[in-house]
């Protein structure tokens, strides 16, 4: 699954990291479409964190359509319903399994209508799944190369996912949901489901493309995490359980390597441990949540 997600990139710097080869064969930035919801920088966001997002200006239903074929624009993250411009209750609706979408009220009509989208990230955190509410550890994901020095190279990883559109009146609100699935055997250890993770233009295209590939299809050609290359295989870092635990603590540090405490990793899978850091209980480990 997702639980928090990181991006302190600037909108100018997203947009240039968010190139798409278009309709013509040229190399477009998607455009900014701002609205009511304003994305900023985030170090920690929650659920309801408004996300930037990447998607089709053909199905957001925009009073000004954008001059680029792909344009980024905030949203919600944790899809609403449609009546709904605002969340009350309990809501748990940031991630959605692809193998149940097709049977659910809330995910299904966005699936068929066409509102597919790609939520931009640099990383995002994760729990270790241990049989303890309180040895739960956190980890901090990403894709970049350089290890614990991510900061002097802001990666982006891209999200599959659905957007709804809630209207009330004059009010507008976008919302969105990731896709996950169930982990592949080298990142089970940690958790065991994961975000559908799209590495490559085309792979964000096909996604994007929902007039020419129909949902079916598309949801066939989402990849999986396993026939992903190696530059592409996400690198991870025990964070501070204190900072990333409270939702309200939006800084830096919340990125930052710590000593990992309580982390039960199996030896079958253990060889993205990254040295110099601190795990403790280091004997193999298999547990499965029933649900």
């Amino acid at each position: 699954m997702c639980g928090r997600l990181a991006c302190t990139l600037n909108p100018d710097e997203i947009s240039a990291k968010c190139e798409y080869m278009s309709s013509k064969e040229k190399l477009e930035k998607p455009e900014w479409i701002h609205n009511d919801q304003e994305y900023k920088p985030v170090f920690n966001g929650p659920p309801t964190t408004v996300v930037a997002v990447l998607s089709s200006n053909k199905n957001l239903k925009l009073d000004k359509t954008s001059s680029t074929e792909f344009c980024l624009i905030p949203m919600r993250w944790g899809m609403l319903p449609s009546f709904k411009t605002e969340a009350t209750g309990n809501f748990h609706t940031h991630n959605a399994r692809i193998e149940n979408i097709l049977k659910s009220n809330l995910y299904k009509p966005s699936l068929m209508s066409g509102k597919r989208c790609v939520i931009i990230t640099e990383g995002y955190y994760e729990w270790q799944t241990t049989p303890g509410e309180n040895l739960k550890q956190p980890f901090f994901l990403y894709q970049n190369p350089d290890g614990p020095k991510f900061e002097s190279k802001k990666n982006l990883i891209k999200l599959a996912g659905l957007f709804n559109i809630s209207k009330d009146g004059d009010s507008v609100k976008y919302s969105c949901t990731v896709l996950t699935r169930e982990a592949d055997s080298s990142m089970a250890w940690m958790h065991y489901r994961m975000p559908v993770i799209l590495n490559t233009r085309e792979e964000v295209n096909n996604w994007l493309n929902y007039e020419e590939i129909e949902y079916k299809e598309a949801i066939d050609r989402l990849p999986k995490y396993e026939d992903c290359k190696k530059e592409f295989r996400l690198k991870h870092h025990a964070v501070n359980k204190t900072f990333v635990n409270n939702s309200s603590c939006n800084e830096a540090k919340c990125m930052q390597p710590a000593a990992a405490k309580y982390a039960y990793l199996s030896t079958l899978h253990d060889t993205n441990i990254q040295v110099g850091y601190t795990y403790s209980c280091l004997q193999p480990f298999h547990f499965r949540p029933i649900s």
